[in-house]
């Protein structure tokens, strides 16, 4: 580079500086006309180490053995805490050219802002005069108002005086010294205060000029150029001190104590032009953030240097500075490489500077001789440099400017090329600012909204704006956290109709991320939606279909399974009617074929309740009533599931508490009753062993009735029965399940609201039976379970309510004395019963169960005869078919209350439903009994109706209001 140049010229230059001339010292100085004497020559020097030595002690014949010769010619002593004494002696001469009487001089020390400057002027009589020009004293106290030390001092013609000068320093201490005539004087000093005027003002003025650049284009370079060319203009002019008296005495920090503020400063500004100027983020990320750390080391120096000790503080800086320079110069060169096009003007001007700077700070410490030239390098240095960047600001800001403009034609390009992109897009857009204000739509959007052209669609932008953003101010806030939004609505047009639309709108910011506006993209999707709509009727179709398929393949195989579980029970009915009907069967055989028909017949009616409960539930027509829960009741033996059992059948039963239960609880106790009997069922159907245990339990925190049953099964048979579980309690299964009475199990305990568990036992309670004969009802011998079988347990989980004062039942060794003091009389019933039945087989049936109790029958064909045999006669107990010819037995009964009728009235109905038996219980019905009869619950009803004199209360077998003792 062009830059590397100036490095051999300095290196040369310093060389000169450094081969100083030789020279003699000469005794004494004789004045005669010249305005100007150098007094190198003459002087004599001490070095006192100690800085405690007087004029006294000095001036004394035994001590003038200790001035030496000068160490340099240049009176550089660098930095040194010690005082420095000087002596020199003036002779004034009488004779030509010496005409005047007396002679004015001026003795100058020229170093500015000495700590101790003291002339003593020894006359021959021995008179001493001392003067003192240093910083200790004001400018306007001081012989003369100038920075450097001056001493004027008188001499007569022929007189020959010794001068003593008292110089110490907290600085760099270069000591050139000067004697002058008043005139030569005057020209020096004029001279000086020009050529650093001409160098402060040239450097004001640029100040200035950039200063009033920032102000009027508000370019921050100009004022980073400002603070950095203005921090190294006050330092100097501390530094150098002319043109100081002006100021000094009034403005306090112009005080040498305080240039090491100034200094930081200089750096502290220098850096941040340096990272502005030379765009060291864009280039050198990482090295910007030195930059950085390094300003922030600057600002910690700036109160170390106010408080610390001046003359170290002075020496760091001097180290510092010189060192720094090298490394901004490197940092430019750093950057020249990396591409910054400022990087070349400001390597000119900081080469220009650093040569000023160190040629200064070099013969300050006194490494090189200082001369006028590296006195003048600093501030020289500083305007040269002060021009080059300026200059290469202007430049700079004129390719930036060029670049704007560029920048501006591309946009303005960009711009229309958007704008063509923009109005001709195939998909909806628009531009909305960050009030939520739509600025401008694309020709698409209007023609989604029902408008001919954008500007139609202008028109009603507030409508628009509050259809696709209702709330700006709650999106502007999720698009800071987003980058972008999406979603679906519903667009309404200029004629009312509703359009599905994507809306994607995002946050567009400028180059320095401030948000600029919203811009959204509208996608029509009625085309999609219909495409959609019509996959989505296929796919119903198709499953809507393939559900047919499976229903009706479900339904044949529900009806195969029925075929089967109809027939087989029929086939022993009417196989066995036959023999009966032919008389060919002993006496035994006839009571066997009696007893299976009777059990065939149970099982076919309990199949025909099943396929109704079943279709009522799948209806979700089936309602759930709340009545008492005989605990007790639930633990009976169940009897009613062993009719269809071959006679040899080994069954065997237990049931215990697992802990304290109430006796009775609030629930629907048919359909529980109904659940356990299907569960007995399935198990008495599928398990290998008839064994079954029964434990109950009750969980007081959550009011839960625990019910588990557990019995033998094989692995496969468990698996396959959670499988079956698992299907049969979902509320929406479309399949009519085989296992039809599993299948209303479970669902009637989903229904209440309970839980149904299926698992293997871990221990076995069938095989170590308990030791406790109270907690069991039976307790049969059970052998031991086979290899290969495990046991399975069922667990129900049911929301029960305590009720209340009913006890708490803690085992249930008494249930077998209770059931057999319920057990059923031998005794004949006395009283008179009316049947009210339109059905001759149903008179004939019904009348032989009434009359083989002992009780009399009278029959009523319709509702009208068995209003007019009640007016007749006093009965006990009605039996009221429902459905009648004439009048049913709805109105009948009503009409039968109505007349005051007190006794107990049973429906007969073949129908179950919550319904019809409301109905009933309104018209004043008791109770009601299904078609076909049980006998168990008819004889109970006989027994109650015909053995108690006063009216039966409200009670029913199956119903809330009437449920059955315990059995």
């Amino acid at each position: 580079m062009r830059v590397a140049n100036v490095q051999p010229c300095a290196l040369w230059f310093l060389l000169m500086l450094l081969c100083p001339p030789l020279w003699a010292k000469q005794a004494t100085l004789n004045i005669y006309n010249s305005d100007h004497y150098v007094l190198t020559d003459y002087l004599s020097f001490y070095e006192d180490t100690s800085a405690n030595l007087d004029i006294d002690t000095i001036r004394s014949a035994d001590f003038q053995a200790n001035f030496s010769d000068l160490p340099n010619r240049y009176l550089s002593f660098g930095v040194t805490r010690s005082a420095l004494w000087f002596k020199i002696q003036l002779h004034y001469p009488t004779g030509a050219p010496n005409f005047e009487a007396r002679k004015t001089l001026f003795y100058e020390v020229a170093k500015h802002h000495l700590s101790v400057s003291e002339l003593y002027i020894v006359r021959a009589n021995g008179e001493i005069e001392a003067i003192r020009a240093d910083a200790r004293t004001p400018y306007t106290q001081r012989p003369l108002a100038n920075a450097h030390s001056i001493f004027p001092l008188t001499l007569s013609l022929g007189e020959e005086v010794t001068l003593y000068l008292h110089v110490r320093n907290d600085a760099g201490t270069y000591l050139p010294q000067n004697l002058w005539t008043p005139s030569g004087l005057a020209k020096r000093v004029a001279n000086d205060e020009f050529i650093f005027g001409v160098l402060y003002g040239s450097i004001f003025i640029i100040l200035i000029y950039n200063l009033l650049l920032f102000l009027t284009s508000r370019n921050k370079n100009y004022l980073y150029y400002f603070l950095f060319v203005g921090s190294a203009l006050i330092f100097e002019f501390i530094d150098l001190g002319h043109g100081f008296g002006l100021f000094k005495d009034h403005l306090f920090f112009l005080d040498k104590q305080y240039i090491s503020f100034f200094y930081w400063i200089l750096w502290i500004s220098g850096a941040n032009y340096v990272q502005k100027f030379l765009e060291v983020k864009k280039y050198h990320p990482a090295l910007n953030t030195g930059i950085n750390a390094f300003q922030v080391l600057n600002l910690l120096f700036i109160p170390i240097g106010l408080y610390y000790n001046y003359l170290s503080t002075m020496m760091y800086i001097t180290y510092f500075g010189a060192a720094m320079v090298f490394g901004v110069l490197i940092l430019v060169l750093y950057m020249r490489y990396k591409g910054s096009r400022n990087a070349e003007f400001f390597a000119y001007a900081w080469s220009i500077n650093m040569f000023g700077f160190s040629s200064y700070g070099f013969a300050s410490a006194g490494l090189i001789p200082p001369t006028a030239l590296t006195m003048f390098s600093m501030p020289f240095g500083t305007m040269m440099e002060a021009v080059v960047l300026s200059l290469a600001l202007a430049d700079s800001i004129k390719r930036a400017e060029k670049d704007n403009v560029d920048a501006n034609q591309r946009a303005v390009r960009n711009l229309a090329l958007y704008r063509s992109v923009f109005d001709n897009a195939a998909e909806g857009l628009y531009q909305m600012s960050l009030s939520g204000r739509i600025l401008s739509i694309n020709r698409a959007f209007a023609t989604m909204l029902g408008y001919a052209n954008p500007a139609l669609a202008m028109k009603q932008r507030n409508a628009v704006s509050l259809q696709i953003i209702p709330d700006p101010e709650k999106a502007l806030e999720l698009l800071h956290q987003n980058s972008s939004l999406s979603r679906q609505l519903n667009l309404i047009d200029s004629e009312k109709n509703a359009l599905p639309v994507l809306h994607d709108f995002s946050l567009t910011r400028d180059t320095d991320g401030t948000p600029l506006r919203i811009e959204g993209r509208v996608i029509d999707l009625s085309e999609r939606k219909r495409r959609e709509q019509v996959q989505k009727e296929r796919s119903k179709g198709r499953r809507e279909k393939e559900l047919a398929r499976k229903i009706t393949q479900n339904k044949s195989e529900f009806l195969r399974s029925m075929n089967h579980e109809i027939r087989t029970p029929l086939h022993y009915v009417i196989g066995f009617s036959e023999s009966l009907r032919e008389n060919i069967l002993s006496p035994q055989e006839k009571q066997y074929a009696i007893r299976l028909i009777a059990a065939n017949a149970q099982h076919l009616l309990g199949l025909i309740n099943n396929i109704l409960d079943y279709s009522k539930i799948d209806a979700n027509r089936l309602e759930l009533e709340k009545g008492r829960i005989s605990i007790t009741s639930l633990a009976a033996h169940p009897s009613e599931c062993l009719a269809h059992l071959p006679p040899d059948s080994d069954f065997q039963f237990d049931a215990k508490l697992t802990s304290p239960v109430p006796a009775e609880v609030a629930g629907d106790p048919g359909r529980i009753q109904q659940v356990l009997i299907l569960l007995y069922q399935y198990i008495l159907a599928h398990s290998g062993k008839h064994r079954i245990m029964l434990n109950i339990g009750w969980n007081q925190d959550h009011q839960l009735l625990h019910l588990q049953l557990v019995f033998n099964e094989t692995k496969e048979s468990l698996e396959a029965l959670q499988h079956l579980q698992k299907d049969l309690s979902s509320k929406h299964s479309a399949q009519v399940p085989e296992e039809i009475g599993l299948a209303i199990a479970f669902r009637l305990i989903h229904l209440m609201g309970g839980q149904v568990t299926i698992k293997a036992q871990q221990s076995s309670p069938l095989d170590h039976p308990s030791q406790e004969p109270s907690t069991h009802i039976i307790s049969d011998t059970v052998p031991e379970l086979r290899q290969g079988v495990q046991e399975i347990s069922i667990s129900l989980s049911i929301p029960a309510e305590m009720q209340e004062a009913s006890g708490w039942l803690k085992t249930l060794s008494q249930l077998s004395n209770a059931s057999s003091k319920n057990s059923p009389e031998n005794s004949l019933l006395q009283g008179h019963v009316l049947l009210a039945e339109d059905n001759p087989v149903n008179q004939k049936l019904v009348r032989r169960i009434i009359e083989k109790t002992g009780a009399k029958v009278t029959i009523a064909n319709n509702g009208v005869e068995a209003l007019q045999h009640a007016e007749s006669k006093n009965f006990e107990l009605v039996l009221m078919d429902i459905n009648m010819p004439m009048m049913d037995g709805i109105e009948a009964t009503k009409r039968l209350r109505a007349a005051g009728y007190q006794g107990s009235i049973f429906a007969l109905t073949a129908e179950s439903g919550s319904e019809e038996i409301r109905l009933c219980k309104e018209a004043g019905c008791n109770g009601y009994l299904q078609k076909p009869l049980e006998l168990a619950k008819f004889n109970q009803v006989l027994r109650k109706a015909l053995s108690i004199s006063p009216p039966l209360p409200e009670t029913n077998v199956t119903s809330p209001e009437h449920e059955p003792p315990p059995s």
